[in-house]
């Protein structure tokens, strides 16, 4: 009795997972927008949505198998990393950190827009993450700056 119960979750989990790793092959990486609906019209982005929820209660198996995937559990840290790496790069190629407002590097990436955001909401910045800008001299008073 206990198995009827658990099937109808089971299948549903297994139906997601599989439209996620359609969503990979299809896109290489697994960060599906929210409002995604795949074209069978499943609600992928929902589901994705419900395991980031569901994260404490998910078994093992599953949490190894988003793993596995590359699975992003925590979007709004994935972006900010995402800005930095995208900084880091640059620093890397110019020896600083005085991106123009409008920079938009070769990948396609706002980076100007990222870094204007750091300087924006600078209090509200982890200080690991301030930490990490400063580590690369990042300059949060563009004005101040030749």
């Amino acid at each position: 009795m206990t198995d009827s119960v658990e099937e109808p979750f089971a299948t549903d989990w297994d139906k997601g997972f599989a439209a996620l790793m359609r969503f990979i092959q299809r896109e290489g990486h697994c960060r599906v927008p929210q409002r995604n609906t795949d074209d069978d019209g499943y609600r992928l982005g929902q589901w994705v949505q419900t395991q980031r929820s569901t994260q404490a209660e998910l078994t093992d198996d599953r949490l190894r198998c988003l793993d596995e995937q590359g699975f992003v559990w925590d979007m709004s840290t994935w972006k900010w990393d995402e800005g930095f790496r995208h900084l880091k790069k640059f620093w890397e190629r110019e020896n600083h950190c005085r991106v123009p407002q409008r920079n938009t590097d070769d990948d396609g990436y706002p980076l100007g827009q990222w870094v204007q955001t750091q300087r924006s909401i600078e209090a509200e910045l982890t200080e690991n993450r301030r930490r990490r800008l400063n580590e690369l001299g990042f300059v949060w008073k563009a004005r101040n700056t030749q």
